[in-house]
């Protein structure tokens, strides 16, 4: 593991057998390659590669024609993006010409989906979906917008567009790291809809 001046957990370096030198201010995705090339005695290559491609066939529950997927739940309060943002968010794309599709995993947070969705035009609030399903959803998505959650670093390993909305983590350390994503927030400064939209642009100009 990481030796003791790289380990952000001191104690736990003491357990390694073999401590290895990992920058420790790097993004957690750039700290696992280097430990794990420096394991197995590999050149690092560049740029990260997940090495996921999307389901083939475009699921039969996503909206017709060009879709965004809002990520809008996580497992902690202080992670999520309030409501009325999301709803602002979705008219905003829904004016421009985008659809909306919702997930949920849990009762409230398909709950949360459905007051969302019955607040912008054409938006949809989805059924449980299965892991499988998300990535068939977000693998033909024109564009996924999430909160600090698995399913917004799921998009970007798929290769979509991705704007990721950090309201209580860092994102320069456990951020979406890809090609085509983008950091938005800050512990205790939310991201504003505005500047979400602006980021986004409009999809079919």
């Amino acid at each position: 593991g990481p030796d003791r001046a790289s380990a952000r957990e001191k104690l736990a370096a003491r357990q390694y057998d073999v401590g290895i030198a990992v920058p420790p201010g790097l993004h957690a995705v750039e700290r696992n390659r280097l430990l794990v090339a420096g394991v197995f005695g590999y050149a690092l290559p560049s740029p990260a590669d997940y090495g996921l491609t999307a389901p083939p066939i475009r699921p039969p529950f996503a909206p017709p024609g060009a879709y965004a997927v809002f990520l809008h739940a996580a497992s902690r309060a202080d992670k999520r993006w309030p409501e009325e943002r999301w709803v602002a968010l979705g008219r905003t794309l829904a004016d421009r010409g985008l659809a909306v599709a919702l997930p949920g995993g849990t009762a409230a947070e398909r709950q949360s989906a459905a007051r969302i969705a019955s607040a912008v035009p054409g938006a949809v609030a989805l059924p449980p979906l299965g892991l499988p399903g998300i990535a068939a959803l977000l693998g033909h998505a024109w564009l996924a917008v999430g909160v600090d959650t698995g399913l917004t670093h799921l998009a970007v390993a798929l290769d979509r567009p991705t704007v990721g909305l950090y309201c209580a983590t860092r994102p320069e350390l456990t951020g979406l790291h890809g090609e085509r994503c983008l950091n938005l927030g800050a512990p205790g400064a939310p991201p504003k809809v505005e500047l979400v939209a602006e980021a986004i642009g409009d999809p079919f100009r």
